[in-house]
């Protein structure tokens, strides 16, 4: 009984181990993507813009930015979520017994 509770709780800390390690790659990847749009925007002739057109490239720009700096905090924040939802794990388990029953004829 308690090789099985220690193999399920060592199942358990794969999985915390593993939904961590997956969100910080999935916010890395965003954070690569923004800092590449950032880095490189699709347009090169802003005279073309309308005034509108040049503010709302600059409002989405700094948008960005503001993504950007909340990240890391963001990492952090679902990291703790994921480690919070395995830390409260209690274990049950319940012994089984199975019974056979056979007829004299077949025995």
């Amino acid at each position: 009984m308690e090789e099985r509770k220690a193999g399920t709780e060592r199942l358990f800390r794969a999985h915390e181990a593993k939904e961590t390690a997956v969100i910080q790659a999935i916010i890395t990847d965003l954070t690569k993507a923004i800092e590449k749009e950032l880095a490189e925007p699709g347009y090169r002739q802003l005279e073309f813009f309308t005034y509108y057109e040049r503010s709302q490239l600059m409002r989405v720009a700094q948008a960005l930015r503001t993504r950007m700096e909340q990240i890391p905090a963001e990492i952090e924040a679902e990291q703790e979520v994921i480690r919070g939802r395995f830390s409260d794990s209690s274990l049950r388990l319940f012994p089984v017994a199975v019974a056979f029953l056979v007829l004299e004829r077949l025995a």
